[in-house]
């Protein structure tokens, strides 16, 4: 058995940081017809093939998806290979797994959501020798992570590390935030290559498909799709004008407004302490704590309430969950103002939205989009700077009913899989909203400035 595979220039590059020693995860990624799937069974197949007893996975959303377009895939493979599949290999169909002459076996995961299993813990007890994801643009970062993790567990050597492969289109997931954007910049990790390729670098596609592609009417599926675009984004969905959310950290026209304190409280998990100092909406001071106990979420906002002379019916907190404890009701900080997440918006008895947070979270939208915001404090801070505009690029709408009369925005959970981490600025962000919605009173702060 001596199979003769012409790669790609682009799949040869792919093929390179597969056989070294130093390279652990590689992303293919760009446009569609650029060969990701048949790279993907090559480098897959050919270390089954050719190491005894290995583990190996290849792992797309839907397991649907795997019957129906990854398995004609692995025999299309085969065919270019010249290797007889129904001899070197079977299929288990019960179990969805290759088993192959030698005693390896190639596993198929069907990584899609589950309830019961919100951070993909399921594929943590794996022992994967290699993987492959396919069509990673669909993934989020706990399932890759997870993934990652299973793999050079089983029959790795020094020589033969583990490795995983992620094809896909362009997507603003972990893989533009972790990946493309670190490669653009030249700060990509050393263990980690992007390799970018496109439909036109493919000689085995026709003409004729090629400018399907080209002349796709629609603009935001032809900048993905066909020019490979990881930077084009036109999603209906987004409340925020990403131009706009550039502005917000230089515009020094905005006017300074009362002073007030948004807090995003943690307790535990991987979300942070923030909490906000404003002007209106100017964003004069930020702090950040790891996780914390109450004593230190009590004292971090006590210092800056006597930093800036901020009264405690000017701090507005989130009270699901773990903030439940900071206000009147705790005994901690009186007339700190909860902010209620799925409450209605009943104190502005405004109608067509599911609740607070999001009428909250519409109005920031459309301050954001007419450049009253001013990110004063996070103006210099590159690193923050960006996370901030991660987060409010993530802000968009959902309609839950088919009379779309009750409009929403898409759930923290969601965010925090795409990002890793959760939004906790934009949280803050989208409280400070809840000060302009409700009756003003007389209190303006150290700096006597009068309400924006």
């Amino acid at each position: 058995m001596k199979p003769q595979i012409e790669l790609l220039p682009k799949q040869l590059r792919a093929f390179k940081y597969w056989h070294d020693t130093l390279t652990k995860v590689i992303v293919y990624g760009g446009a569609k017809g650029s060969a990701k799937s048949f790279l993907g069974c090559n480098l897959i197949f050919m270390d089954a093939l050719t190491r005894p007893g290995t583990h190996y996975f290849i792992a797309r959303k839907q397991l649907n998806d795997l019957r129906n377009h990854t398995r004609p895939s692995i025999r299309e493979w085969f065919n270019v290979a010249g290797i007889p599949i129904d001899t070197y290999s079977r299929f288990d169909g019960r179990d969805n797994f290759y088993e192959l002459h030698n005693g390896s076996r190639i596993y198929l995961i069907d990584a899609k959501d589950l309830p019961s299993d919100p951070l993909f813990e399921r594929f943590g007890s794996m022992q994967i020798t290699r993987g492959w994801i396919e069509e990673g643009g669909q993934f989020n970062y706990h399932a890759y992570a997870n993934l990652l993790l299973s793999i050079g567990r089983w029959q790795n050597t020094p020589d033969f590390i583990g490795k995983l492969l992620i094809t896909c289109n362009p997507k603003k997931n972990f893989l533009y935030h972790d990946f493309y954007k670190p490669f653009k910049e030249g700060k990509l990790e050393a263990d980690k290559q992007f390799i970018q390729s496109f439909a036109w670098e493919n000689p085995f596609l026709t003409e004729d498909y090629i400018n399907t592609l080209k002349n796709t009417k629609d603009e935001t599926t032809r900048q993905r799709l066909f020019h490979g675009n990881w930077d084009y984004d036109n999603d209906p969905t987004k409340l925020c004008d990403y131009d706009a959310i550039l502005n917000s950290f230089d515009n020094i026209h905005v006017r300074r407004g009362e002073t007030r304190i948004t807090a995003d409280i943690a307790t535990h998990g991987n979300d942070d302490l923030v909490i906000c100092v404003w002007m209106g909406r100017l964003l004069i001071d930020i702090e950040r704590l790891p996780i914390s106990g109450g004593k230190q979420i009590i004292g971090a906002l006590n210092r800056m309430r006597k930093k800036y002379n901020i009264p405690p019916s000017h701090i507005i907190y989130d009270a699901d969950g773990v903030g439940n404890f900071i206000g009147k009701k705790g005994g901690f900080i009186e007339q700190a103002k909860p902010f209620n997440n799925n409450g209605r918006p009943s104190i502005v008895k405004k109608e067509g939205y599911r609740n607070l947070k999001a009428y909250c979270a519409y109005l920031f939208a459309e301050q954001i989009n007419e450049n009253n915001y001013y990110f004063f404090a996070l103006a210099d801070d590159e690193h923050w700077k960006e996370k901030a505009i991660q987060e409010i690029d993530q802000l968009k709408s959902i309609h839950t009913d088919d009379d779309l009369k009750n409009l929403d925005i898409v759930p923290k959970k969601q965010i925090k899989n795409i990002l890793n981490r959760s939004p906790d600025f934009l949280d803050c962000c989208i409280m400070n909203e809840y000060f302009d919605i409700v009756p003003k009173n007389t209190y303006k702060g150290i700096y006597g400035y009068d309400h924006v």
